[in-house]
């Protein structure tokens, strides 16, 4: 894709900035909205001033000597000096700039009709103040400078009609024009003013919804960046994931269907055929879980998980686990020993739970801590910290096995993972996850340390909901 860059674009920046160099690039501020565009317009302003300034001022000047109007001359040094000080200076503020050039333009004015009435350009010069009050004040600013408007000229009919003549030659318009032209000048300075503040305020209103606009379609377009990124993985994991039952799932399959052929061989012996049945058990059992799994973490991938709440003596249910689980690693002939750890003042203890879902969780957790220790110890309880909040049960599950690495760690609890990178080595991958989904339904958490080859804990609380002694 070609971009084109604008010429003139390009010589309109370049000129920016050759100016700059001399006259310093005004900001007036962060917290002025859309300040970007009021700061090139003020910018070319006081070039603009500095430019037509000198042009006006020399002959402006050299005409007031020669007429001897010393007190012109004056006044025009003194505002272009003033017109010089405010460009060029790099002390004064961006805001500050502004009230001088309003400033200057509104003492101009005043001084030229008092000192040369009809024959100057007084009401030009103070018209120019209120326009540029509305244009980087608003409403507001438009309407001080009506009422200040109003006020200055009020003054100024005091020399008009008492005719007095030493400020100049603003008698020069008489009682009855001087009214007119201020009315006049009043009715048409306001609506100018007035018009264009309401021009700018919908300015400021359009380029306000346009910055809007663009930050919400740059957060969507990231939310969908993010969204696509996530619906990526989700689908590479999902994929891996049936890939993965498809694999477990035949495994028990085949053994149930091989060894049910083998219970059909002629001259079978009882013991054969005893040992054939105990591993068709087996693999059914084995099969049962699978599917047990997938359904349960589908359950709660769609919500629809239910959550029977009742009485559970949480030791009874520890003790229950820990029996079947010291079945299982005799089974398995592992030099590893369970150890149930609960302070005797603990047993008697009965929160509100699902004691279903609450024994999946423990075996889930103890089971895995058996299945990756192949010797040393595992070590299961819980405790009653002290929660200035709420009231907690925390539970743990520790092991001697083989940890889990660091960067593994972040995504132990994640759908369709395990430790070893996707590697499903054993199981389905979805033990940790469905735990860490029905936590979430008991209103529990979970966190996790381990370190590889040393060993991990898991460490789940519970809602402390109630106690009996």
């Amino acid at each position: 894709m070609k971009f084109f860059i604008n010429p003139n674009a390009t010589k309109f920046n370049e000129s920016i900035k050759n100016l700059s160099r001399f006259i310093p690039y005004p900001n007036i501020g962060k917290t002025e909205s859309f300040a970007e565009w009021k700061n090139r317009l003020l910018f070319f302003l006081l070039v603009a001033m500095v430019v037509l300034g000198t042009v006006a001022y020399l002959p402006s000047v050299v005409l007031s000597i020669k007429e001897k109007l010393w007190s012109v001359a004056v006044l025009d040094s003194l505002v272009y000096i003033a017109v010089l000080f405010t460009a060029f200076s790099k002390r004064l503020s961006a805001k500050l700039k502004i009230i001088s050039i309003i400033i200057i333009f509104y003492i101009l004015g005043v001084a030229l009709l008092l000192f040369l009435g009809k024959n100057g350009a007084g009401f030009n010069w103070l018209f120019m103040s209120p326009v540029l009050i509305s244009f980087f004040y608003g409403k507001k600013g438009a309407l001080r400078a009506t009422l200040l408007n109003i006020g200055i000229l009020a003054l100024l009919t005091l020399p008009v009609y008492f005719n007095i003549n030493q400020f100049g030659f603003i008698g020069q318009y008489g009682i009855d024009g001087w009214i007119i032209n201020s009315i006049n000048f009043i009715i048409i300075c306001s609506l100018i003013s007035f018009g264009l503040a309401i021009i700018i305020s919908n300015i400021d209103s359009s380029l306000q919804k346009e910055k809007e606009l663009s930050l919400l379609l740059k957060d969507n377009k990231d939310k969908l960046v993010t969204e696509k990124n996530r619906a990526e993985e989700s689908d590479r994991l999902k994929s891996t994931f049936l890939a993965n039952m498809s694999h477990e799932i035949r495994t028990p399959m085949n053994s149930i269907l091989g060894f049910s052929g083998l219970l059909t061989e002629p001259g079978l012996s009882q013991e054969k055929a005893q040992q054939y049945n105990h591993l068709i058990q087996v693999a059914g059992e084995q099969l049962i879980h699978i599917i047990d799994d997938i359904i349960d973490i589908s359950k709660i991938e769609l919500n629809q998980m239910k959550i029977n709440l009742g009485p559970v003596k949480i030791y009874n249910c520890l003790k229950e686990i820990a029996d079947a689980q010291q079945n299982k690693i005799k089974s398995q002939k592992k030099d590893l020993t369970l150890e149930l750890n609960v302070a005797e003042k603990y047993h008697n203890i009965i929160i509100e739970s699902d004691e279903t879902r609450f024994r999946q969780i423990v075996n889930n957790l103890v089971g895995n801590a058996i299945e990756y220790t192949e010797s040393g110890l595992v070590i299961f309880g819980f405790t009653i910290p002290s929660s200035k909040n709420e009231e907690l049960i925390e539970f743990f599950v520790k092991d001697t096995g083989r940890g889990i690495p660091q960067e593994a760690q972040k995504k132990i609890f994640d759908r369709f993972t395990q430790a070893g990178d996707l590697e499903f080595k054993k199981g389905t991958g979805l033990g940790l996850s469905i735990t860490k989904g029905l936590l979430d339904l008991l209103g529990g958490t979970i966190r996790l340390q381990s370190e590889p080859n040393i060993g991990s804990e898991f460490y789940f609380t519970l809602p402390y909901v109630k106690t009996v002694d």
